[in-house]
């Protein structure tokens, strides 16, 4: 009997069933793709633009993403990113195929990937980066909930991964828009491919999208509207405001993205337009890394540079002027006009440039102040630039410093307003530059017609004026003026032109100077007239020479060869010989900083390379150590494990004093522990404090007092020294100002303590490596108890200005006394000169009759 097929199981149910619709093949244009290749293409575009920016570095423009971990945290992201989609993919349980992956799993997915880059964003373990970490986190999460949420709806299935990157790039932005715009438009543009990799629905175009009905029309417009500005506002923001060649990297990445997803024409074109109204966006560019946008007004802006912690000036993108720490040209310019006019003369100053050289001589208070501006734009940016640090303060705190209000004008207009002889010195305030009045002939001659032979003084920056401009300053001068002398002080030049030359002993002496003129000198490294005579580096011939030719570039190398082709030396005389002034003093030591850290930046990190390093820095312990590298060394172990300081307290130093340190860190400071913070102590800063205040917040070992002595020392001495006029320093500010001691704050200490009977406290503030002050002669005539004192102090001293001291001291009438200087000429002299303390009187008297005359035969 053959079998019925009406006898098989299930046969009723399946006749009366409908037929099975005819599953469609895919068609190859909706064939998805692997969620690697995605993954990979959005790695690859946010890689270029990080190229480019690392290669805009050089410009000092912006901030490279993820400091030194450069590159590996977008590697990082991408490959985390890469397995969560592969393990996506493999996950069972969804029931809705959706583009590269199973569309329940695929918000979750997108969340993981974002939780690898809120990983790769918190790898400098600095505070804004950790922050951004946050806000990505919290937007995959939302994403992900998005996601689970609308998985069975259908018409919102497009709410899922594209909610979830939308608002993580613009939760980065929100966070991002005053701090880090470049890993704004990095992350911003790898989450915008993300989420338009979601609007493409399976056989769903774009323009489908938008055509289509339904409660889920506007979400979908709006995703797609929305993802489309952003990818265009990150195309703006990193590439053009970076590097030109920033623009052909992320363009190339955008082709590689619209070959992996078929994007329309119309979709690249709103990137393009909103590009171009990319300014107008949700962030203006920031210089937020090492140099950074303080405020601007049209065409002229203030920018921090953040390594040398100085406020820039530019106007037209041209650098005009700088202020700073480390700029002196301002301080040079005023000690000269100082120096080379009377009490009541009219000073001409033309340019204002930042502002500083009319600060400073409206400090001074004892000429009389005519300013002319040529650049306006810069006036209502000027305010900020008479500042300490990069915060911008309230307006009504700079009155303290005002400054005469300038007329606006050109400075062939206002000089020939002016009839001869109408003023007694002429001050080019704003540091040459191409376009610089000085090296214009007929400028020159007008100058010289204003003054009737009395000083012209044009400042120029060796490290950032124009070659051509400094020959052409050069030739101008030389052929109008009957002297012209150039006066340096490191990276400061000014160049003095008038009919007689320079003479130092026609100058007032310094001593005779008031208190702010004095401290002037000093903040421009000036202890005495003598050193303004050394600081004449040399004066120009009556002709161009014959070898000097046009050079080309700007820096100092440049400038060094223009000076070496111009300028005559300047024999010293022998007036100005002898003892080294505090020019010298300050050059010498200056020298020494930069050879021990190009030193220590050569170093290893071994333990042989650690223990070299922290004993290089030792050797400057006695002057604060007033470089970042030096600070960072203190806290490195030597071989059996010691420290001169914790670690963190080091780094934290070291930030301090160059907030930049980390990015470039040297090779042998590897273990010491990243600061937290990101940004330097004297960044939160807008004025110094109050002198009073300046006092408490300069001493002791924190960073911010160790970044306040090496980065304002003048002013935190002179601080220091009003202070001990009022009374004894406590221990901590006695040893901050011994370290901020040199010749010419030991004599202004003295001068408070003499009159006042204080004279033995200037024996805490002498350190070893200075010259005696001739104030501490006065202990030998006081009584026991100071003679004492000083003859302690004498020991292990080396310096020959101590021997006239030291002489006096064998002939003390205690016995004490002289078996102290016992000990300190044994030290000085060993085995030079006999000399027994309980010996006879006569004995006694001809060691020191001795050792006076080896003083006089060796000064």
């Amino acid at each position: 009997m053959r079998h019925s097929p009406l006898a098989e199981p299930g046969i009723l149910l399946r006749m009366i069933a409908p037929e099975p619709a005819a599953v469609a093949a895919p068609s190859p244009r909706t064939v998805a793709r692997p969620g690697g290749v995605a993954w990979a293409a959005a790695v690859l575009a946010g890689a270029a633009v990080v190229v480019a920016i690392r290669a805009a570095a050089a410009c000092e423009r912006v901030d490279l993403p993820f400091g030194r971990h450069g590159l590996f945290g977008w590697w990082a992201c991408g490959i985390v990113g890469l397995l969560a989609a592969v393990v996506v993919r493999r996950l069972p349980g969804a029931a809705v195929r959706f583009g590269w992956v199973r569309y329940g799993w695929a918000a979750p997915g997108a969340g993981l990937a974002l939780v690898a880059a809120a990983f790769a964003l918190g790898l400098p373990t600095e505070a804004p980066g950790a922050l951004a970490a946050v806000w990505l986190l919290l937007a995959g999460l939302l994403g992900a909930l998005l996601g689970g949420l609308a998985r069975a709806a259908r018409p919102h299935r497009l709410l899922g991964i594209g909610g979830g990157g939308a608002a993580a790039a613009f939760g980065t932005a929100w966070f991002a828009v005053a701090s880090e715009p470049a890993v704004f438009g990095c992350a911003g543009l790898v989450l915008a491919v993300v989420a338009l990799q979601s609007l493409r629905p399976g056989s769903e175009r774009p323009a489908d999208v938008l055509a289509a009905r339904g409660r889920g029309r506007w979400v979908r417009a709006v995703a797609l509207v929305g993802s489309v500005l952003l990818l265009g506002h990150a195309l703006a923001t990193v590439a053009p405001a970076a590097w030109p060649g920033g623009v052909a990297l992320t363009a190339a990445a955008v082709a590689i993205t619209a070959v992996v997803w078929p994007l329309p024409a119309w979709a690249l074109l709103a990137s393009a337009v909103a590009a171009a109204f990319a300014p107008w966006s949700l962030a203006a560019p920031d210089f937020a890394g090492i140099e950074r946008l303080v405020a601007s007004a049209g065409e002229a802006k203030v920018t921090y540079l953040r390594s040398a912690q100085e406020l820039r000036l530019r106007v037209d993108e041209q650098l005009v002027d700088a202020v700073g720490p480390e700029r002196g040209e301002a301080p040079l310019a005023a000690t000269l006009v100082h120096a080379l006019t009377q009490p009541g003369d009219r000073v001409l100053v033309l340019g204002m440039g930042a502002g500083r050289v009319v600060q400073h001589l409206a400090e001074v208070a004892e000429r009389g102040l005519d300013v002319v501006d040529w650049r306006p734009a810069a006036g209502p940016l000027r305010r900020l630039l008479a500042a300490d640090g990069p915060v911008v303060a309230p307006a009504e705190t700079t009155a303290r410093r005002a400054v005469p209000t300038p007329r606006i004008g050109g400075a062939a207009a206002a000089l020939a307003a002016l009839p001869a002889a109408a003023r007694q010195a002429i001050v080019l305030a704003e540091p040459l530059a191409t376009d610089g009045p000085g090296t214009d002939l007929a400028i020159q001659a007008e100058l010289a017609r204003v003054t009737a032979g009395g000083p012209v003084l044009q400042v120029v920056a060796l490290d950032r004026t124009p070659a051509p401009a400094l020959h052409a300053l050069f030739t101008a001068a030389a052929a109008t003026h009957r002297w012209n002398g150039l006066f340096v002080v490191g990276e400061a030049a000014v160049l003095v032109s008038a009919a007689a030359p320079f003479a130092a002993d026609r100058v007032v002496p310094m001593a005779d100077w008031g208190t702010a003129a004095r401290w002037l000198a000093h903040e421009a490294h000036l202890g005495s007239t003598a050193d303004l005579q050394r600081a004449l580096l040399g004066t120009l011939p009556a002709a161009p020479p014959a070898g000097a030719v046009a050079a080309t570039g700007v820096g100092r190398a440049a400038a060094l060869a223009v000076l070496h082709a111009w300028l005559q030396p300047n024999p010293e005389p022998a007036a100005v010989g002898g003892a080294p002034g505090l020019l010298a003093r300050w050059t010498a030591v200056q020298a020494e900083l930069r050879a021990a850290a190009a030193k220590l930046r050569a170093l290893h990190d071994d333990a042989t390379g650690r223990a070299a390093a922290q004993a290089l820095a030792a050797r400057f312990l006695h002057l604060g150590a007033p470089r970042p590298e030096l600070q960072a060394a203190l806290g490195l172990p030597t071989a059996d494990g010691v420290t001169l300081c914790a670690p963190a307290a080091a780094s934290r130093r070291a930030l301090a004093l160059d907030p930049t340190f980390f990015r470039t860190p040297p090779a042998v400071c590897a273990t010491l522990p990243m600061p937290v913070a990101e940004a330097g102590e004297l960044e939160d800063l807008a004025w110094l404090p109050a002198p009073a205040r300046l006092v408490e917040v300069a001493s002791g070992d924190e960073p911010l007092a160790v970044a306040l002595r090496a980065r304002f020392p003048s002013r935190c001495a002179r601080a220091f020294v009003a202070a001990l006029a009022e009374a004894p320093l406590p221990p901590a500010a006695s040893q901050a100002l011994r370290e901020l001691a040199d010749p010419f704050v030991l004599r202004e200490a003295a001068m408070v303590l003499v009159p006042r009977g204080r004279v033995r406290e200037l024996l805490g503030l002498w350190r070893g490596d200075l010259a005696m002050p001739a104030e501490l002669e006065l202990l030998v005539r006081s009584g026991h108890e100071d003679r004492r004192a000083l003859a302690a102090a004498l020991r292990s001293r080396r310096d020959a200005t101590c021997h006239a001291v030291l002489a006096d001291l064998l002939e003390a009438p205690e016995r004490d006394v002289r078996q102290l200087a016992a000990q300190a000429l044994e030290q000085l002299l060993p085995a030079r000169i006999p000399y027994d303390p309980d010996g006879p009187q006569s004995a006694r008297h001809e060691a020191a009759q001795r050792l006076r005359s080896l003083h006089n035969r060796h000064p």
